[in-house]
């Protein structure tokens, strides 16, 4: 533990000294004996424990001679339980978890329900019998000390780090970090291997955690690191399935809604050849984190952020019309397979490609995950209630984005049939409609507050 605490601290001298000798010191100290002996331990810290009916980590199994994997099952049942505890049971508790269990950083008041309190699908909501959804219309930020955690993944379009190299650029940006406790533990698919094999190394995708004194800050504080992370550098822009420009960083910044979940059991091994050997657990002693110490952008750092993203965007424009074509060219010919005539198929993604609009047509293939088949929207408007509540791939990225077939569901709404999606940790909704002219296509805000 000492090496890696070393070589973080390490880095972030080698950045300090390159900000002196561009004129840039930020007055950061890095005396890591002074710093070990400031250091006092982090109180207790609140956070949710959510049990689930069945499984909730991802499957793996061995298919011609290759690890093939399943994703992570959606919360749709189980009980919620508010934990206190300190910063290292935490660390215990993360280690010990089981494949149906799954972290959230959110809670619910303890005041107003029982603990723990039963969890159910969004809309199934009892509360006065202690039944609710894990939403935020229930999960919060309380005023108290809770965790924070910090997810990076690897990107196509941006650089992949080291826990020490994303320490440091978190030391960059916000110093105060130096002094705080963490823990770093490593993504658990990395730990799926064949019995006769090494695990993948590490570093490829990890979650840092650190306590924090005032969680209610937590929203705030995750956007406010992520546009300074963007004016120190760590800013990029990927690409959707359809040619989307997402904005990115070093860090996922949709993991600080209070709803999330952190997925932390072991996977589920579903062939043999294959074994699961658990992440480290690394952890360095320091104080809970006072996120109010990382201060505002001013109003010329802000609109230096906003040029930075929109020249990003700019960099990126020809790269993502390209991709939207192609998306474009493949979505006709699945429409064109399930049915429908080309002209009313390219219609219905012409409707969906522009701006705004998220209705989706009958032809429109979708994949379930109840389904071996494609089924279209006209097949799930002709019986709706067997999809009610089922899980399914984002209508746009489809089965090939990360969470697979479970990244969306699709809900009656009460006669208002829509597919709610969390790809690319946006909460949108796609509105199932049999359109008989498209003139009559309505442009609808896709992007909705969960």
């Amino acid at each position: 533990m000492g090496d890696f605490i070393d070589a973080m601290r390490l880095i972030a001298l080698e950045k300090d000294e390159a900000r002196r000798d561009t004129g840039q010191q930020k007055n950061i100290q890095h005396d890591c004996k002074t710093t070990m002996q400031a250091v006092k331990p982090p109180c207790n810290v609140s956070f949710t424990r959510f049990e689930s009916t069945r499984p909730l980590s991802k499957t793996f199994s061995l298919v011609d001679g290759r690890i093939k994997k399943q994703p992570t099952a959606p919360m749709t049942k189980g009980t919620a339980m508010r934990e206190t505890m300190s910063f290292d049971l935490f660390a215990d508790a993360l280690a010990k978890a089981d494949s149906k269990t799954a972290f959230g950083y959110g809670v619910c008041c303890d005041l107003l329900y029982s603990n723990p309190v039963n969890i159910v699908v969004s809309g199934k909501e009892n509360p006065g019998q202690g039944v609710i959804s894990r939403s935020k219309k229930y999960f919060t930020y309380e005023k108290c000390p809770g965790v924070l955690m910090i997810d990076h993944d690897p990107n196509d379009y941006g650089s992949t780090y080291t826990p020490e190299e994303l320490l440091a650029a978190l030391v960059e940006v916000h110093p105060q970090i130096e002094h705080a406790a963490f823990i770093v533990r490593g993504s658990v698919s990395n730990g799926v291997h064949l019995k006769d094999e090494a695990p993948l190394a590490s570093g490829k995708g990890f979650h840092i955690y650190f306590p924090v004194v005032d969680a209610s800050l937590i929203p705030d504080y995750g956007a406010l690191l992520v546009d300074r992370l963007w004016l120190a550098g760590y800013g990029f822009i990927a690409l959707g399935a359809s040619g989307s420009l997402l904005e990115r960083s070093c860090i996922d910044s949709a993991v600080f809604s209070p709803e999330r979940i952190d997925y932390v059991g072991p996977p589920v091994i579903g062939e043999c050849g294959l074994t699961y050997t658990a992440p480290k657990i690394l952890r360095s002693e320091g104080v809970a984190l006072d996120l109010r110490s990382l201060p505002p952008l001013t109003k010329d750092e802000a609109n230096r952020v906003t040029e930075l993203k929109v020249n990003a965007k700019t960099n990126r424009t020809d790269e993502a019309l390209t991709r939207r074509d192609e998306w474009a060219t493949n979505k006709v010919m699945e429409l064109v397979n399930v049915g429908s005539s080309p002209e009313s198929a390219r219609a219905t993604i012409d409707a969906i490609l522009r701006g705004g609009c998220q209705d989706l047509q009958g032809d429109f293939p979708l994949e379930f995950a109840h389904c071996k088949d494609v089924v279209t929207v006209a097949d799930v408007l002709t019986d709706p209630m067997a999809y009610d509540g089922k899980s399914l791939a984002d209508p746009i990225e489809g089965a090939r984005y990360a969470s697979g077939k479970t990244t969306a569901k699709f809900w009656w709404n009460n006669g208002k049939p829509c597919v709610n999606s969390f790809a690319h940790g946006i909460n949108k909704r796609y509105f199932l409609k049999d359109f008989k002219d498209f003139d009559d296509i309505t442009e609808i805000v896709g992007n909705l507050n969960p």
